[in-house]
């Protein structure tokens, strides 16, 4: 298998973290909960994006997708299940990555090679600067 060359000339440009936003929405909606067609109009997010988003969010038992009418369609209220703090681990470069789902130990793409590190912006950066947060708290 190849491996990615970082001295190769590409660019990488980080995903949207949609997932987290779309999450931060429903979180925000409060236990009522929102409609997809409510997101609509409270982000940038398409309805293809919303929809694919909220069953994930859903298989990963984050939120609830229940059907309702509403203005004679069918849609979903989706409420937030178990309210996470996700701390330093919400900006973990990996929830971002275009390569994300091939990096596997042995993969094209590994955690040990992260492509993103070419681009000061992978995983030894992001442990570095949680470390270094943590030591000026600890010391204060």
């Amino acid at each position: 298998m190849s491996k990615i060359d970082p001295n190769e000339n590409v660019t990488i440009t980080p995903k949207r973290d949609v997932y987290s936003e779309l999450y931060n929405i429903i979180v925000g909606s409060g236990k009522d909960g929102i409609s997809q067609k409510q997101v609509l109009g409270v982000s940038n997010l398409t309805v293809a994006q919303i929809s694919k988003l909220a069953i994930k969010l859903e298989k990963n038992q984050f939120i609830s997708r229940e059907k309702s009418l509403e203005n004679g369609r069918w849609t979903y209220i989706l409420k937030a299940l178990n309210v996470l703090n996700l701390g330093p681990y919400e900006f973990n470069p990996c929830m971002r990555c275009p390569h994300e789902i091939k990096c596997i130990s042995n993969g094209v793409v590994t955690p040990e090679e992260c492509a993103l590190e070419a681009y000061d912006q992978g995983l030894s950066n992001w442990v570095l600067s949680e470390y270094k947060a943590q030591v000026s708290v600890s010391t204060k």
